[in-house]
């Protein structure tokens, strides 16, 4: 598990929605 605790909201939401994404489109690419 990455550390946020240096990043601001904002970069902490990026971050964690980037890798959701990855993850959510990686799962996507299985499913087909």
């Amino acid at each position: 598990m990455m550390d946020y605790a240096h990043l601001d909201q904002k970069d902490k939401y990026s971050t964690w929605k980037w890798q959701w994404d990855k993850l959510r489109n990686f799962k996507l690419l299985e499913d087909e």
